[in-house]
Formats: C-alpha cells, structure tokens, sequence
C-alpha cells in the first residue's frame, strides 16, 4: 500500500495480506501479534450487508456533506446487520476475555451489550457519536469505558471499512485538510509519508480511510506553532513519533520514502506498539 489519494486495496484485500504475512512470520508470535492476527481472522468472516441501495443514495449527499467541511457517514445512514455484529462482537468479547484481562464488571457490560440487540444498537449509536470530532466542539464529551469503546470499534470496523471502500474516491484531497476523517468523522491513530512527495496522510482510526494533512500542524488540537510541534525518528528514519506540546497528543508515522517492500499499514499501527509506551513514558496521549 504505497498508494496516496486513493484505497489501493480493498479493506478485506488488506487483510488477508497481513494474515498471510503473519502467517509466514517466525514463530511464536509475541502475544499482541497473537491477539491481532485472533481479531482479524474473526473480521475476515464478518458477513456485510448489500450497501449497494444506501450508497447510491448517499452519492449525492455525501459529496454536499463535504462541501460543508462534514464527514460524508452518519450513524442513521448505515445500514447494518445487528445480527452479524453481534456473531462478531461475541468473538471480539472471547478474544478480549483471553487476551487483555479485564474486570469483572467490563465483561457484564459486555455481555449485557452483546446479548440485547437494542442495547448493542444504542451503545454503536453513543459511541459513534462520541468518536465523531467533527461534532466535539458542540456537545460535551459523554464518557464511554475504553474497553468497551474499543470491542464496539473492533465490531463495527468491517462494516465503516466497507463504506471507506466505496467512499473515499470521493473526497478531493487538496480540499479536505481536517483533523478528522472525511468518510465517518473519526480520529486519526496513525499517518504516513507518501513516496512521491512525502506528504503526510492520516489514517482513520474506525474506518481506515486515510487523508491529506499538514506536515507541520497537530491533527488532534489543530497547533500550528512550530515552537511547540517536534517529531522524533528511529536511526534508520523510518518510523516517527510526532508530538504536540499543548495538547500533549502525538501520532505515530511510517516514511514510505525509506522502504522499497510493501507496508501494510495497519499492521504497522501494531508492530510499533513500542514506540505508544515510549510517548506515555514522556507523557505524551494518544487522543482517538
């Protein structure tokens, strides 16, 4: 995935690529890898519902949507198969179960999403809302336990990425330049330099889609002051961690410009799980 503007590969395309290539990989697997290559084998089943009608009816508002600087998906446009995500979501709460250790309490309120399909669509609903930053600015942050934030978001993936798919061809790059995702609104959780000119790209944290940004500005508070903006890189300038001073944000990025192999970018997103504990330990957030 070398590309820029557009989704190169299909979000199902990607990862079959990262199974294979976890699958190749020298055994064992640290236990994260483990966890992963558990999570995407579980998407990889995920059965997705005919988005064929509402895309065609979303065409045209999702391209005035842009024009007024919002993302192209809201909660009511997606047309979702509860049934499927909660197979899914049951999955996702066993891995999590075996993998992550959480309390008592997190896996009754697991439990209690996954086996009532009102609740579940109310919990996608709240939570949907919540990650959406175009809409933080006029409404105060509700609270959502992290956990839960994330099994719903591991969940719902398959289904956002399948509309990030049909959507993002839409979006004219040069135009965008937001700190969130212009398909459903989400944060980013990791960036990239293209080959051809290194410009930087964010990723979206719920749908993968990916986007132009500025080189030098904080995707998260929107901090321009170079004074209080810095990156650090590896030896080889492949991996960089850039850091905000006033939000204390930082996002993790790969410079494609240093590697001539294929870079599967949500698999790097886990391989550089090193470089999230040492921005905590410089007391940097990770703010999606």
């Amino acid at each position: 995935m070398n590309g820029g503007a557009s989704q190169t590969l299909t979000n199902k395309q990607v990862i079959n690529k990262i199974l294979d290539k976890l699958a190749e990989a020298e055994q064992p697997l640290p236990s994260s890898l483990v966890f992963y290559r558990q999570i995407l084998s579980a998407q990889s089943k995920s059965r997705l519902p005919d988005l064929s009608q509402t895309l065609a009816a979303l065409e045209e508002k999702a391209t005035r949507r842009l024009g007024q600087g919002k993302p192209m998906l809201t909660f009511q446009d997606l047309t979702v198969d509860w049934a499927n995500v909660r197979d899914l979501l049951s999955e996702v709460i066993r891995l999590t179960d075996d993998h992550l250790s959480p309390t008592r309490e997190e896996t009754e309120e697991l439990k209690k999403i996954g086996a009532d399909t009102a609740l579940l669509k109310e919990e996608a609903k709240v939570w949907f809302g919540i990650g959406t930053l175009s809409r933080r600015g006029a409404q105060k942050k509700e609270a959502i336990n992290p956990l839960i934030a994330s099994v719903l978001q591991t969940s719902l993936h398959p289904l956002l990425a399948a509309y990030a798919d049909e959507l993002l061809p839409l979006v004219k790059q040069e135009s965008w330049y937001r700190s969130y995702c212009p398909v459903c609104g989400g944060s980013p959780d990791f960036a990239f330099l293209d080959k051809e000119r290194g410009a930087r790209w964010l990723l979206c944290s719920r749908c993968g889609a990916r986007w132009l940004f500025y080189r030098l500005a904080c995707p998260y508070c929107g901090n321009q002051e170079q004074s209080t903006l810095a990156y650090f890189a590896d030896d080889k300038g492949l991996y960089r961690l850039y850091v905000c001073e006033k939000c204390r944000g930082y996002i993790k990025a790969i410079d494609l410009r240093k590697t001539d192999s294929e870079v599967l970018l949500p698999l790097e997103h886990v391989l550089t799980l090193d470089m999230d504990r040492q921005a905590y330990e410089l007391k940097y957030e990770a703010k999606e």
